[in-house]
């Protein structure tokens, strides 16, 4: 499988990045995405990618160059859900034979420890890149607090670096220790902010309406994100019921998948997908008709941002968001729930760029209606969130960071 995907040798000034993820393009996923969005600029600063995937769609080429990517689709029987030693493993022989680069992976189970180990003999970077927080924070002298911290230090051990998007994230995962602190690159997510930015007037808005099939005298609320527990999508739909009562020109547009995905979802998940998939769709269906729009996944996100008037994330554990950093360069006013992972500065301040709500539907109503009923606050904290954005999340800063990583000079 794969036979000679990966390059021998690469030219002088070139460094190859050997990506294995389970989803890839067309299937949107958050960091995937935002990698495939950094390619161009990784190429033009020396950095060559290879992508290791799932062949999910029979339609789609098992190979492909891009021009700034090439793909290698693998396909598996069984189960649409992979482990990631599915894709590395039966590459192994090949990654030995491979000009040295960066193997990069989001996540490895304790098998793939000594693998990985063996592949750095062979001049092989490995670098693990942290997207979650830890969904679960043990006391850290009690058994369970003990395990997970031994296999935190056995994971990172089997790594040469590891990216963060903040340091809340670095420091959940380095467990006081200074040495697995000075392991991490911190590179916080970076946005395009000339496709995501604010409309340039209320005739553009107009027309995106229009063209999105949404209503245009009404005030338009969006939520980004798979329906799926850890997003609460269920909380944005029962804070808009609520909200309903007191405002009742106004509309809803969730984007992301509003269905269990066989690639998202290990078996002994599917089912509590289909349930929440139909508790959110139930609520949704007491609202009245047409006011709650499930979109989809959709390519052109950046016009759903302009078209809407506020953003609402409603998440319970993240690394750093993409959707609301998205949001916030399109200078859309953004009301937030506490979640884990909130970045202590790297999405700048509560009440100056974005809003921290309670974490139930009706405070998330009560701070919707607030900044309904202010225009001038509104547009305050969405000019601001644009200026932040512009000034610290620009995807430059981010591709910069991880070609350095790749070449080694950090």
């Amino acid at each position: 499988m794969g036979d000679d995907f990966f390059p021998s040798s690469v030219p002088e000034g070139r460094t190859p990045v050997y990506f294995f993820t389970r989803n890839y393009y067309p299937i949107l996923t958050g960091a995937t995405e935002r990698f495939r969005r950094y390619l161009p600029g990784l190429s033009e600063r020396g950095v060559d990618f290879y992508v290791v995937t799932t062949l999910n769609d029979a339609s789609l080429p098992e190979v492909e160059d891009t021009g700034v990517e090439r793909i290698l689709r693998v396909p598996l029987k069984g189960s649409g859900y992979v482990d990631i030693e599915q894709l590395i493993m039966p590459m192994f022989d090949e990654l030995e034979r491979a000009a040295p680069g960066t193997i990069q992976v989001f996540g490895f189970n304790s098998r793939m420890r000594q693998q990985l180990k063996r592949l750095r003999r062979f001049g092989h970077q490995i670098l693990l890149v942290r997207t979650m927080m830890p969904s679960f924070q043990p006391p850290r002298l009690s058994l369970r607090g003990i395990r997970k911290s031994l296999r935190t230090r056995l994971d990172a051990a089997s790594v040469d670096r590891i990216t963060a998007g903040s340091t809340v994230m670095r420091d959940a995962f380095s467990l006081g220790s200074e040495r697995l602190r000075q392991q991490y690159a911190i590179i916080p997510h970076g946005i395009d902010v000339e496709r995501f930015r604010p409309p340039a007037d209320e005739i553009e808005k107009h027309h995106l309406r229009k063209e999105l099939g949404l209503r245009d005298g009404a005030f338009i609320l969006l939520s980004v994100g798979s329906v799926m527990e850890r997003k609460r999508t269920h909380l944005a739909v029962e804070a808009f019921l609520q909200l309903g009562r007191e405002a009742p020109d106004v509309q809803l547009v969730v984007i992301g998948e509003n269905q269990v995905r066989d690639t998202l979802a290990a078996d002994q998940h599917r089912d509590s997908f289909s349930r929440y998939c139909l508790r959110v769709n139930e609520t949704a269906g007491r609202c009245p008709p047409g006011s709650v729009v499930f979109a989809g996944e959709v390519e052109n996100i950046e016009d759903y941002y302009r078209a809407a008037d506020l953003f609402v994330f409603t998440s319970s554990i993240e690394g750093m968001p993409n959707a609301m950093i998205e949001a916030m360069a399109s200078g859309l006013p953004c009301v937030t729930t506490p979640f884990r992972g909130l970045p202590e500065t790297e999405f700048g301040k509560s009440g100056q760029e974005f809003l921290l709500s309670g974490d139930g539907a009706t405070e998330i109503a009560a701070e919707v209606l607030g900044l309904m009923n202010d225009g001038a606050r509104r547009a305050a904290i969405g000019q601001a969130a644009r200026r932040f954005a512009s000034s610290n999340l620009d995807s430059g800063s981010a591709i910069d960071a991880y070609a350095r990583v790749y070449h080694r000079e950090v």
